[in-house]
């Protein structure tokens, strides 16, 4: 793709990406088979200015979910729901539940045995009752959230971020319709069908920041332009061309013309020999709205030919009739294959292109009834395995877990808690939120001690907490940390190790030159630097791992201020510096797994 033009006129090219391509189409008809094709093809896409919105997947089952909510006596409603992507129940969960003697009425009693089925019931009934206590926006909210639509509209993949986009539309709408006064969620569920018949409703517009596929209609793309453009199909006339009455606005009359049927022939067929009882206009209006018909598709072509910055692709797979879009190329287009099949047109370059054949199927087809019984049973096997694996509760365990416990005796017997554990703790988490707000500069220093003394009930300890916050901005970190390009302050950090989830926050994040430095503040009195390292060293190294996994760029080191110890000559708390390396990384995994299989990790609640 060009880049860029300089001065000299010489272009500087670039590699095309996905979103320096845009499909036109003429209407919206075939998009379902355009997205479906693409996601098949894992091509990102986003679909420009449709008005599809009610008829997406995610939306379609979000509201038929909605109307089974709304009416238990709906069976239909309630089983399109459990086996929409909401709740993911195959025909077959569905089939045998209902032969063991389940009912899609979810105020009714279910039978043993059917475990997922009856907690889905239970979801759609909960819901149903709290229809006519809780807003609209609410239930719809409640509904996605517990079902995690989200969740599995993110993992799908190609069209996730549309597909979001779309939920939180939905929810919107339902606050929207909640705030005006409406009845509740049956007039909600109403309107939405109304809305989804008349198809009026584009949908969600999403960070245009994405490399996707533009899919829009040739009427919306009008200003715009797209290194290249795609014109898909259009060889075909269009439909209805052949109408039995005109306005003829000159004379300001109708033309028109009956077909006349002849005996025996069917209702709505012109059999030989029929004829056509006509106004005497009639002829010379319908001619002149071809004509017009013809203008107005040539000038969609040339709307849609010159959106192409680049490279302009038409796709064909007949021979354009003359009431197409394509129409106009009639007998412009060389034959693939032909001696002038390529060649400069006004100073384009013209290729015609074969259609790609898709490639043959390489399986082997099946021979016998028995061989599709036992790929069945395969396929529902593992699928049995994967619902279960995944439905596992993770452990969840976080950096500040893996420390090494200063309250242990060398005999690894528990010492007691020293009095005023407890307010230390308190004096701890004062310090970090002081830390948090502050300017890296210190000048509002005094404000935020005195507003988070307040808030946290600890006016009495105001001057330790604000010597404590000093001391960390006197540091040689936070100081780098001040004048560094990137900086954050408690940054949120979660990261999977073998199946464990590690959850936590880092105090203080900083860019230096290719790598990341991480400060941690500690308000411990202890001036014993082994003693702390050997204490803290796996926590750093945790947090470490996090931020590489997360950004992909080397952890030089972790500094841990140790604010609670005896200043320095320039009044800045000691510092405990932990590099990181290879070696630290493995013992971090290493002792994960020694909190997961020991116990000490928590397991993830269920929702």
């Amino acid at each position: 793709m060009r880049d860029f033009t300089d001065a000299q006129g010489d272009e500087h090219l670039r590699p095309a990406v996905w979103g320096d391509c845009a499909v036109l189409l003429q209407t919206y008809t075939g998009l379902g088979v355009l997205e479906r094709v693409f996601t098949t093809a894992g091509i990102p896409y986003r679909v420009e200015g449709g008005k599809a919105y009610f008829r997406r997947r995610e939306v379609c089952d979000a509201l038929l979910a909605l109307r089974a909510v709304d009416d238990a006596a709906d069976p239909l409603a309630v089983y399109a729901a459990l086996h929409s992507s909401l709740f993911g129940f195959a025909d077959e969960d569905l089939f045998l539940f209902a032969r063991a003697g389940g009912s899609f009425d979810y105020l009714a009693s279910q039978p043993e045995g059917f475990v997922d089925v009856a907690a889905a019931l239970d979801l759609l009934r909960e819901l149903h009752e709290a229809r006519t206590l809780r807003p609209v926006d609410e239930i719809v909210f409640e509904l996605l959230r517990r079902t995690g639509a989200y969740e599995f509209h993110a993992a799908w993949g190609t069209g996730a971020e549309q597909a979001l986009a779309n939920l939180d539309k939905l929810l919107h709408l339902a606050r929207a319709f909640a705030t005006e006064g409406s009845p509740g969620l049956g007039a909600f569920v109403r309107w939405a069908q109304a809305a989804t018949e008349g198809g009026d409703e584009g949908e969600s517009l999403v960070d245009e920041g994405g490399d996707a596929v533009h899919i829009t209609s040739i009427h919306k793309a009008k200003g715009l332009e797209f290194p290249i453009v795609f014109v898909p199909g259009g060889s075909g006339e269009a439909r209805g061309h052949e109408r039995e009455t005109l306005v003829d606005r000159h004379a300001r009359r109708l033309q028109c013309s009956l077909p006349i049927r002849a005996p025996g022939g069917k209702p709505g067929a012109v059999a030989a020999g029929s004829v056509r009882l006509q106004t005497g206009g009639y002829e010379e209006r319908y001619q002149a709205e071809g004509e017009m018909a013809a203008s107005e598709l040539r000038r969609l072509l040339y709307v849609a030919a010159t959106r192409a910055g680049d490279h302009l692709v038409i796709t064909s797979f007949r021979e354009p009739k003359a009431g197409s879009l394509l129409g106009a190329l009639l007998g412009l287009v060389p034959a693939v294959g032909s001696v002038d099949a390529e060649r400069e047109e006004g100073g384009a370059h013209v290729r015609p292109l074969a259609a790609v054949a898709p490639s043959p199927p390489t399986e082997d087809p099946v021979e016998s009834v028995a061989e599709l019984v036992r790929r069945r049973e395969q396929w529902t096997a593992e699928r049995h395995a994967l619902l279960s694996e995944i439905g596992r509760p993770a452990p969840v365990t976080s950096p500040s877990r893996l420390e090494r416990v200063a309250d242990e005796d060398d005999d690894g017997a528990a010492a007691p808690v020293a009095v005023g554990r407890a307010l230390a703790l308190r004096l701890g988490t004062a310090v970090h939120r002081v830390m948090e707000r502050v300017s890296l500069d210190g000048a509002d220093l005094q404000s935020c001690v005195d507003q988070v003394v307040a808030e946290e009930g600890l006016l009495e300890l105001a001057p330790r907490v604000a010597e404590l916050a000093q001391a960390c901005l006197n540091s040689e970190p936070l100081r780098a940390a001040a004048a560094a390009a990137q900086c954050y302050r408690e940054l949120p950090l979660a990261f999977t190790i073998d199946g464990a989830v590690v959850s936590g926050a880092v105090d203080l994040l900083y860019r230096d030159g290719d790598s990341w430095v991480i400060v941690d503040y500690k308000t411990d009195r202890s001036p014993e630097l082994e003693r702390l390292r050997d204490q803290y060293e796996l926590q750093g190294g945790a947090y470490a791992l996090g931020v590489q996994l997360a950004t992909g760029a080397d952890v030089r080191e972790v500094v841990f201020v140790l604010a609670g110890a005896p200043p320095n000559a320039a009044a800045a708390a000691p510092l405990l510096r932990v590099s990181v390396d290879e070696l630290l990384y493995q013992r971090v995994r290493a002792r994960i797994g020694e909190v997961v299989v020991g116990g000490e990790a928590l397991a993830a609640p269920p929702e």
